[in-house]
C-alpha cells in the first residue's frame, strides 16, 4: 500500500477497520513539506509482519510534525525504513523475532537523540535486530550519556552497518544485550575511521556479551587501516568463548595489502 496523496490522520485506522483480520501489511507514504501533521496508528492483533516505509519530498521537511503509533502483539518481523525520522511509539511487542531499523537523515547531527532511543527500545523484545544506518547509531550514544539502553534480553543476533557517523554509538548497542551470540559488521562507507571515533576500545568497562557469550563474530567490507585492524584486535581479544571469526576485506585490499594483513592477524596475542 502507497500513500501519495496529503494525509488524513485516520487512514491507518480506516485501513484495519476494513481489513480486520490483516497478517500483513508493506506501508510507504511520501510525505511533501506542505502535508499536515500525520498521526499514523497501527494497531491489530492479528498482524505478523509489517514494513513501514517513511520517504520526504524534501530532506529538509519537518519530520517532527508528524508521529507512527505501533501496538501489534503479535508482529513478528517490522521493518522500517525512514529518511527523517519521524516520531515512534512502539507498544506490546511480545512476539517479535525480527526487527529492521533504517534510519537515514540529511544531517545526522540534527537526529533527534530519544527518538532514536525510543525506536530502538521500542523492540528491545527481539532476538535479531538489524540496524542499517551509523545515523542511529551515532543518536544512540547522546541518547545514553547519562542513562544506559534497557536489556535486550532475547537478542542472540546483531547485525549493524556502521556509516562514518556511527562508530561511536556502537559500543552503546553492544552492551545492551547480553545474550548475544552472533555478531554481523558491516563497514557502511569508505571513509576511514579515526582514532577519537573508537577511544571506547581504551576503556576498561568491555560489554558483557562479547567476554562471555559471543561465539560468531562476521566484518565485512573492512580494510587493513589502522583503525579497522585495532577493531580486529578488540573483538579477538575480548571474546573469550569465541569459535568462528570471519573477515571479509574491501575489494581495495589485494595483493601484498592482503598478505600483510593477514600475517597481522595471526600474529595477534589473544
Amino acid at each position: 500500500m502507497v500513500l501519495e496523496k496529503a494525509l488524513e490522520n485516520q487512514v491507518t485506522e480506516k485501513l484495519f477497520c476494513s481489513c480486520p483480520s490483516l497478517t500483513e501489511l508493506c506501508l510507504t507514504v511520501f510525505i511533501r513539506p506542505e502535508d499536515p501533521p500525520a498521526n499514523f496508528i497501527i494497531q491489530s492483533i492479528t498482524l505478523n509482519t509489517l514494513t513501514f516505509v517513511v520517504l520526504f519530498a524534501s530532506l529538509r521537511g519537518m519530520s517532527y510534525h508528524h508521529r507512527a503509533v505501533i501496538m501489534a502483539p503479535n508482529l513478528q518481523q517490522i521493518r522500517i525504513v525512514d529518511n527523517m525520522l519521524i516520531e515512534y511509539k512502539v507498544h506490546e511487542m511480545q512476539s517479535i523475532q525480527q526487527a529492521t531499523l533504517d534510519v537515514k537523515h540529511w544531517e545526522s547531527n540534527t537526529v533527534d537523540p530519544q527518538r532514536a532511543r525510543n525506536l530502538v527500545e521500542g523492540v528491545a523484545k527481539t532476538t535479531r535486530l538489524i540496524l542499517s544506518s551509523g545515523v542511529l547509531l551515532q543518536a544512540l550514544k547522546r541518547a545514553c550519556k547519562r542513562q544506559s539502553l534497557i536489556r535486550f534480553d532475547n537478542l542472540t543476533y546483531l547485525d549493524v552497518k556502521v556509516r562514518r557517523s556511527g562508530w561511536k554509538g556502537l559500543y552503546t548497542i553492544l552492551t545492551a544485550p547480553y545474550n548475544l551470540r552472533t555478531c554481523i559488521l558491516t563497514k557502511g562507507d569508505w571513509f576511514d575511521i579515526n582514532d577519537h571515533e573508537l577511544g571506547w576500545l581504551e576503556t576498561e568497562n568491555v560489554p558483557p556479551c562479547l567476554s562471555e557469550r559471543v561465539t560468531k563474530i562476521k566484518m565485512k567490507a573492512f580494510t587493513d587501516g589502522k583503525c579497522d585492524v585495532r577493531l580486529v584486535e578488540y573483538f579477538l581479544w575480548h571474546s573469550k568463548v569465541l569459535d568462528k571469526f570471519r573477515y571479509n576485506c574491501h575489494g581495495s585490499v589485494q595483493g601484498a595489502r592482503l598478505q600483510t594483513l593477514y600475517r597481522k592477524i595471526l600474529n595477534f596475542q589473544i
